[in-house]
């Protein structure tokens, strides 16, 4: 064991993570805590994933038409043309997801902050 082991933490080190109360507004919803900036980081999460569908499907169908296009090979080009759909589909359910939770955030947010503002009144 080295003398670092031994140390006790100082006023410099984290001590864990902060207290509850610290963390931010809260709202108490049928006894649980809701964190108002939750809803916040799950629509930038939201957001990501979509960028994230977004840009695989426009990755699938550049290279599914660089294959049916720049590539004499038969197999390279039914790969091409296998592609291109894919791509479309992965496009159409990432819309579809973001969407749907989009809807769902939404409704959540309205439940949620406008039960909190009629009890704070």
């Amino acid at each position: 064991m080295s003398a670092q082991d031994n140390q006790q933490p100082t006023e410099n080190q984290p001590q864990g993570p902060p207290p509850p109360d610290s963390l931010g507004p809260k709202i108490r919803v049928r006894g649980l805590a809701h964190d108002r900036d939750g809803l916040f980081r799950v629509t930038l999460a939201n957001q990501r994933t979509f960028l994230a569908y977004l840009r695989t499907a426009l990755t699938m169908f550049v290279a599914g038409v660089t294959f049916i296009r720049f590539f004499d090979s038969l197999l390279l080009e039914v790969v091409g043309w296998v592609f291109v759909p894919l791509a479309v589909a992965t496009l159409v359910i990432g819309v579809y997801r973001y969407n749907s939770l989009r809807v769902r955030m939404k409704r959540t947010r309205k439940s949620l902050y406008d039960r909190h503002s009629r009890t704070d009144t």
